[in-house]
């Protein structure tokens, strides 16, 4: 079980003071960080952004809400590369997905963009190795704006899901806002209502005849309220809306 404490409960108690509302918005699984508990009370609104811990932990009174894409330079998005992209955490419990995914990927001459942060990126690279594969120390991670601007750049976003969760990760928002295919093992996907099959594959780590079809399929462009939907903007209006 992971814990990680960014800002201690002086400051959000001394932040609580000062606000007439505060909103926490939780974009990890409460079991990977369960630290947060203790923070609950501080706040008039709750947000998680794994449906599934709203069941989980009734008491807490969580709302659920999504991720987001951040739409302030669609405008500007250049043409794609080929690119397979990726970046995360180091997370054991997606190894094995990754390693199978990264040999079938050079089998099959997929060019890869994979980037992976952890505190010993050394060991990690002894884990998952390849072409196109870099692996950097948290204090090297890759800056925001870049990791956005190579999101858009790329052809396809890769997302491997992390056992202690089930919510959808940013990837899967930022391939929705810049059309992008993706590719991704959290199967909950196909119950959102942007899901449709020529833009996503839901892989189960094994079918990789799979993967070759659902990349020769071309886009399909979704109707224009669903991109609305789920960008920052509209994202932003709901968490804070007046209740």
């Amino acid at each position: 079980m992971h814990t990680r404490q960014c800002v201690s409960q002086k400051i959000i108690a001394q932040i609580r003071q000062h606000s007439q509302i505060c909103v926490n918005y939780q974009w990890d699984g409460i079991d990977r960080y369960p630290d947060i508990l203790e923070y609950v009370g501080y706040f008039d609104r709750f947000f998680v952004f794994d449906h599934s811990d709203v069941a989980k932990y009734p008491q807490y009174g969580f709302q659920a809400a999504c991720n987001f894409y951040f739409d302030d330079a669609l405008e500007t998005t250049p043409n794609s590369n080929d690119n397979l992209y990726f970046i995360g955490g180091y997370e054991p419990s997606r190894t094995e997905s990754i390693r199978q995914f990264v040999a079938h990927a050079q089998k099959a001459h997929l060019p890869l963009d994979f980037t992976f942060i952890s505190k010993h990126p050394e060991r990690v690279a002894h884990q998952i190795a390849g072409q196109g594969i870099q692996h950097l120390h948290f204090a090297q991670a890759t800056p925001f704006a870049e990791n956005i601007k190579k999101a858009q750049q790329s052809k396809v976003l890769v997302d491997f899901v992390i056992q202690q969760h089930q919510g959808l990760s940013f990837r899967v928002f930022e391939a929705l806002g810049y059309r992008k295919k993706l590719i991704t093992t959290n199967h909950e996907i196909a119950h959102c209502d942007f899901y449709h099959p020529n833009n996503v594959c839901i892989w189960n780590g094994q079918d990789f005849d799979k993967i070759s079809a659902f990349l020769a399929l071309p886009y399909h462009e979704l109707p224009p309220h669903i991109y609305k939907k789920y960008r920052f903007g509209n994202w932003i209006h709901r968490i804070l809306a007046p209740q």
